[in-house]
């Protein structure tokens, strides 16, 4: 006996692709994103954060200043926890 096919994924994902991009754009425009936040956003990548980090530790050499920098990798880091203890 042969399954049929199924379509409800491809719509699914298309209207997701539509929700995600249509969130996006009202996000932009209503300034919702912090300006620094690189992360999960067009036209931004990486290199735009390690040149600030990079300007800041420069700056701080220039006017002796200490420069403290923390990074954090937090994938996966609640994936041990139960759900009732985060809420």
């Amino acid at each position: 006996m042969r399954r049929p096919i199924a379509l409800s994924s491809c719509m699914l994902k298309v209207f997701e692709r539509i929700w995600t991009s249509r969130f996006e754009w009202h996000a932009e425009a209503q300034g919702l994103f912090d300006p620094q936040q690189a992360g999960f956003r067009k036209g931004r990548n990486c290199s735009d954060v390690l040149g600030t980090v990079t300007g800041h530790i420069l700056r701080g050499f220039a006017e002796r200043h200490s420069t403290a920098v923390v990074f954090a990798d937090v994938a996966g880091a609640y994936d041990t926890v139960q759900p009732g203890i985060l809420l």
